[in-house]
């Protein structure tokens, strides 16, 4: 919807500093939402809740998922090929 909206930014000073961030609000406030893995690279999100993020864990490259607007994530897929991005 119209209010809801998510967004990843990186420091740049840190690259494994990647950080998901939501607004409810149509932008004007915006809020961290903890990631419990590094080396985040590409979200992708169906609706205000589910939602796909590709990164690290370990040495293999994940997609992991939430179904709660990123109160929590799980690891639904997992190889050692390269995902650069997902939508």
């Amino acid at each position: 919807n119209q209010n809801i909206g998510y967004g990843m930014y990186r420091n740049n000073y840190n690259i494994n500093n990647i950080k998901l961030i939501r607004t409810t609000n149509g932008g004007t406030v915006w809020d961290s939402v903890m990631i419990p893995y590094s080396l985040n690279r590409s979200m992708f999100f169906a609706n205000d809740s589910i939602g796909w993020i590709t990164g690290m864990v370990s040495s293999s490259i994940n997609i992991i998922r939430t179904s709660n607007a990123g109160a929590n994530w799980h690891i639904s897929w997992g190889s050692t090929a390269n995902i650069n991005s997902i939508y």
